[in-house]
């Protein structure tokens, strides 16, 4: 339900929708990142809040061979201590009136790889940690497929 708000929101707002990047993908992602609290942002007493884009946030943009679907990566810092890094995963797509959020997902690992764009779904390898590792460096990997 809230994919479709958000896609409603974009649409009938492009300029929200974008104002960030002419690069509608990244418009889009960065949109639903900044207003949806399902991202776990929080303020100092933990409290749910908007995330904010920050120095400290990053996007990355993987395009399907037709431009018309983008896997975004964005980690970014989900509370005021900046000592956890969280990372998410965000399915843009193209519809008629611009661009649209398909699917997100949360926590998926950091250093994204042999992503691959099928006709139903992409898929990608994130590095995870086990149980063992240090938050420095995880040695467990793990693929995710996000279904268009």
């Amino acid at each position: 339900m809230l994919r479709i708000v958000l896609t409603l929101i974009a649409v009938s707002m492009p300029l929200a929708a974008s104002a960030a990047s002419k690069d509608g993908h990244l418009g889009i992602a960065q949109f639903m990142f900044k207003g949806d609290k399902a991202f776990g942002c929080v303020n100092p007493n933990g409290d749910p809040i908007d995330c904010k884009i920050t120095e400290d946030t990053t996007f990355q943009i993987f395009r399907s061979p037709d431009n018309k679907h983008a896997l975004v990566f964005v980690t970014y810092l989900p509370d005021a201590t900046g000592n956890a890094v969280q990372s998410a995963a965000i399915l843009t797509e193209e519809v008629e009136t611009g661009w649209g959020v398909k699917r997100q997902l949360i926590s998926v690992g950091q250093d994204p790889s042999s992503i691959k764009f099928s006709t139903k779904n992409v898929t990608f390898v994130s590095k995870i940690w086990k149980s063992s590792d240090s938050r420095i460096n995880p040695t467990g990997r793990k693929t995710f497929s996000l279904a268009y």
